[in-house]
């Protein structure tokens, strides 16, 4: 009986090792969680080996396209090593989109509806809702300039956004 169910459970697990796997297969086709991972982009400033700001990003106008309409709006989570009350809009940054700046940002409490539906939330970062104005190229470089740092760009094509 033992010999059986041993190999009735190798049986089952060399197959279902065998089989295709992706990690969306696990959400929901339609979720706002899937979009937006297909819409983040990362980027960091690092400074003598250590992580000195982390920045998360998601377009929203991809994520929700019929709440977010008018302009470009973008989820933008930001770690700072040394975090201060003006968060990344502090005199030492500015955030840009193919050189414009917001038209309007916000900062959001962890428990925001916006927050709460975004993957990479971490407790020690800052979320802001950023809209600027409508952009009418295809291609769209969203940048945070930090004074001493350096500037983190990250790019979305909307034509490549639209698949």
């Amino acid at each position: 009986m033992r010999y059986r169910m041993a190999l009735l459970l190798l049986t089952s697990l060399i197959l279902n090792g065998c089989s295709p796997h992706g990690a969306m297969e696990y959400f929901d086709k339609n979720s706002d969680f899937e979009r937006a991972m297909t819409t983040l982009r990362t980027g960091t400033l690092v400074e003598a080996l250590k992580t000195k700001v982390l920045v998360n990003v998601i377009y929203l106008n991809r994520v929700d396209p019929d709440t977010y309409k008018e302009g470009e709006h973008f989820f933008v989570s930001a770690y700072r090593e040394e975090d201060d009350s003006q968060g990344i809009f502090g005199e030492a940054f500015t955030l840009t989109l193919n050189g414009e700046k917001p038209a309007f940002f916000e900062e959001l409490d962890k428990e925001h509806p916006i927050v709460v539906r975004m993957p990479l939330t971490v407790k020690w970062s800052r979320y802001y809702h950023v809209r600027f104005s409508q952009i009418e190229s295809n291609d769209m470089i969203l940048s945070l300039r930090h004074n001493s740092l350096g500037t983190i760009s990250v790019k979305y094509a909307k034509d490549e956004l639209e698949k």
